[in-house]
């Protein structure tokens, strides 16, 4: 189980990470129209991921922890 934990734990801090890059990257092009529109769709769907592992992963360990 504590494996399984840090595996998560690895893809939240990875999903975490690209998500950083791709608003980054999204900020520093001058991007317009179905671009711009794609680009966005593509980080907020990766954001929305992290953020549902990242509470899934905070839950689990103080499930654990208690």
């Amino acid at each position: 189980m504590k494996t399984l934990t840090i595996i998560v734990a690895v893809v939240d801090i990875l999903l975490l990470l690209s998500t950083m890059i791709c608003g980054l990257w999204i900020a520093g092009q001058n991007l317009t129209g179905a671009e711009l529109a794609s680009s966005l769709s593509f980080h907020r769907m990766i954001g929305i991921a992290s953020i549902c592992l990242s509470v899934v992963v905070i839950v689990w360990m103080l499930i654990q922890w208690r």
